[in-house]
């Protein structure tokens, strides 16, 4: 049986070894309705990158947590989309984060651990971390680099502050490994048809007529690949040769999105250089966006666009005030 204390860790790192341990004490034999509903919700909004960390102080309720990110995860798979897989990675990795900010050093210790990463301490308090280690979990940011930080005999001297951010991109990277399709795992049924619905609520819906509505879209939904192409291809004609921006507005509105991209996948090599050129390049030439058919191919496996007209929402609307309508009617 487990003790409370590890209820509680594994409450706010459901990806470790302790959470997977609690729910294998529970004999679980079939798949409940219940979890299903909870495991697509939070796999829901881990794809739209929403999930807060909440205290909770009721044993039951936090069990629910542990095995609906199991259940999340499942579903998640049974998608093979790594796009999908990148988001649900990243923001439970931020909820791991949430979490730590309300930890004790005892539990960062137990969390480093279950991550596999040894800790040591300084006569000055800093925290000591092999340069291998630190090396595979750093955090993207300028802050982070091998440059501006302290090493003594092989090992990086950081701050309790700076661990916590190491830790977050320590568990994003065990989540994100966790899901290894070489091996061939034969998910339930229920899960499977479940994790269909997934797919339906995290489509990026294009209302109205206009034919680059779905750029606007794109630019609130960031992308895991091909951000390269989707710059040159649609963002940098689209804005100065469509909307009419001058070249620093696009600039900006181009390097606000791909720094929102970088939130789901900081792997990138596109610089303020590249999206610059791409932009006076669209504007020598007068090129045109891609079109839509083009882009949902080029996009393929990293947005689902459903393409709805403006014309169906209204007279949706109209329907719903008819029938409110109706039923005011009736009761009076």
């Amino acid at each position: 049986m487990y003790s409370s204390e590890d209820l509680n860790f594994a409450y706010r790192y459901p990806f470790t070894d302790i959470a997977k341990q609690i729910i294998s004490s529970l004999n679980l034999t079939s798949i409940d309705f219940k979890y299903l509903e909870l495991g697509k919700e939070r796999a829901i909004s881990d794809i739209k990158g929403d999930l807060p960390y909440y205290d909770i102080l009721i044993d039951s309720i936090k069990l629910d947590e542990i095995i609906s990110y199991a259940y999340a995860k499942m579903m998640v798979m049974a998608l093979k989309r790594p796009d999908y897989v990148e988001k649900f990675s990243v923001s439970e990795s931020k909820r791991a984060l949430q979490a730590m900010e309300k930890d004790s050093e005892q539990d960062i210790f137990k969390l480093s651990s279950s991550l596999g990463i040894t800790l040591h301490k300084d006569q000055n308090d800093n925290f000591l971390i092999k340069f291998n280690v630190y090396l595979h979990n750093i955090p993207n940011d300028p802050f982070f680099a091998l440059s501006n930080q302290q090493l003594h005999n092989g090992l990086v001297i950081i701050s309790f502050n700076k661990l916590k951010r190491l830790l977050e991109r320590a568990s994003y990277n065990t989540i994100k490994e966790s899901f290894n399709y070489e091996e061939k795992v034969k998910l339930p049924k229920e899960v499977m048809d479940y994790s269909k619905g997934i797919r339906d609520e995290t489509k990026v819906v294009i209302k109205g007529k206009n034919n680059t509505a779905w750029i606007e879209k794109l630019l609130e939904t960031p992308i895991t690949d091909v951000r390269h192409r989707t710059v040159n291809l649609i963002l940098a004609p689209y804005l100065v040769n469509i909307k009419g921006l001058s070249v620093d507005d696009a600039f900006k509105v181009i390097t606000d999105y791909i720094e929102k991209c970088k939130t789901v996948n900081p792997d990138t090599k596109i610089n303020e250089t590249y999206i610059r050129y791409q932009i006076e390049y669209a504007k020598s030439k007068g090129t045109k966006p891609l079109k839509f058919s083009n882009a949902k191919e080029l996009l393929s496996g990293l947005i689902d666009f459903d393409v709805r007209a403006e014309s169906e929402s209204k007279d949706s609307d109209k329907d719903k005030t008819k029938k409110g309508k109706n039923k005011q009617g009736k009761s009076e």
